[in-house]
């Protein structure tokens, strides 16, 4: 409360934003709006409201309000009233910061260790699913005739942060051999490269050393005898699943490339595949899926599951080169042959391609350690499974 002894101080005799008054107090939001304005200074211009300065004050109407003026601006551009403001100069700032970061960025590549380089790569996937939404955003604003300028600049900062990520990420998989090997790989980038340096070890801490890729293939989610039961801990590592999926796809992809190479096994083991498939072999574990999963009726997996699709029709599409597929309008019949639906068939083969890499993996970082070669992996020690496709490009490393 004001008193003749204590009257109220002019907000002209205040500098905003909390630096100190001409009599040497400290100056909040809060208080500050109690101040009043002596005479002389009632013509000036009004000081923003507390709700302007702090987005954040608790009660504010304004605190999910993000403007142009409610945007503190970097360090080094000056301004005293938000009216001042040059919305230009933020955002070239923003790009001058972005731009030396990177260079900060690409200098640590050769010298982080694999924790960095996961904590990277994670990050590399997040903002790119960022990045994406943000420009589904855009597109939708622009087809409604929005207002989206801000959206598309965070978009672009996204993308810009991705290619900054991924120039790290390129120098640290070029610092050793088993990284350059990798790289050689039509289909493998720097991302993926990185992500398996930083997950993948022959001596890992607290296990035992890695003696055979089987170890590897356990550890990637990729051992089908291993299952998941319930209340026990994860048996494998989700991250380095999904990065074997992202691999996997990536394979897929480049198959028509010319200086491919795991693509073109990946289409010749999808067509082995469905050749046991439309055979009857995979029959019982068609019926097993019907089973266990709960798989809607008339969904088209179900009718691959449960043997309503003719296997003729299929084997047909096959021989003009060409994949079934769970489009609809496929012939039914009710006598036919319980199979895998395609996908289920895609994803064996992708799977498979995985961890062929990975075996190949294996080997070139077993040679790179220990000098010589690894022990045999134990599938080719089966019967029907000695087929041994060697390691490409080992003069690249």
């Amino acid at each position: 409360m004001f008193s003749p002894s204590n009257p109220p101080k002019c907000v002209s005799d205040t500098t905003l934003h909390g630096v100190n008054t001409m009599e040497g107090d400290k100056q909040t939001p809060a208080r500050l709006a109690k101040h009043v304005r002596c005479s002389p200074c009632e013509s000036r211009e009004s000081p923003p409201s507390p709700e302007r300065w702090n987005i954040g004050i608790r009660g504010s109407k304004r605190k999910n309000t993000i403007t142009e003026k409610s945007i503190t601006p970097p360090v080094g551009i000056e301004r005293d009233t938000d009216e001042n403001l040059d919305w230009k100069e933020v955002l070239d700032a923003s790009d001058f910061a972005i731009e030396k970061l990177a260079k900060d960025l690409r200098n640590t590549g050769m010298e982080m260790g694999p924790e960095q380089a996961r904590f990277f790569v994670e990050n590399y996937y997040r903002l790119q699913e960022d990045r994406i939404r943000y420009k589904a955003q855009v597109r939708e604003l622009t087809k409604q005739d929005q207002p989206n300028e801000l959206l598309d600049y965070f978009g672009k900062s996204f993308s810009d942060l991705e290619k900054m990520l991924q120039s790290v990420l390129d120098v640290y998989s070029k610092s050793n051999p088993v990284g350059r090997w990798m790289r050689s790989v039509t289909g493998v980038g720097p991302v993926i490269a990185a992500g398996f340096m930083a997950h993948l070890s022959l001596e890992p801490d607290n296990a035992e050393p890695i003696q055979y890729v089987g170890q590897w293939w356990s550890f990637a989610g990729l051992n089908p005898g291993v299952e998941w039961e319930k209340g026990q801990k994860r048996p494998w590592n989700t991250k380095l699943k999904t990065l074997c999926y992202k691999l996997g796809e990536s394979f897929v992809k480049v198959q028509n490339n010319k200086n491919d190479f795991y693509g073109k096994l990946f289409a010749e083991q999808k067509r082995r595949y469905w050749e046991k498939n439309l055979n009857g072999e995979y029959s019982d574990a068609a019926l097993k899926n019907v089973i266990q999963k709960n798989i809607g009726k008339s969904t088209a997996a179900y009718a691959w599951y449960s043997g309503q699709v003719d296997p003729a029709w299929a084997r047909e599409r096959l021989k003009v080169g060409k994949f079934p597929t769970d489009a609809k309008g496929f012939p039914k019949t009710d006598a036919g042959t319980p199979m895998l639906p395609p996908a289920h068939i895609h994803a064996r083969a992708r799977r498979w391609v995985a961890k062929l890499f990975l075996s190949h993996l294996f080997e070139v970082w077993y040679v790179t350690e220990k000098g010589h070669k690894p022990p045999e992996p134990f599938v080719l020690t089966m019967e029907n499974h000695n087929r041994k496709i060697e390691v490409p490009f080992k003069d690249d490393f």
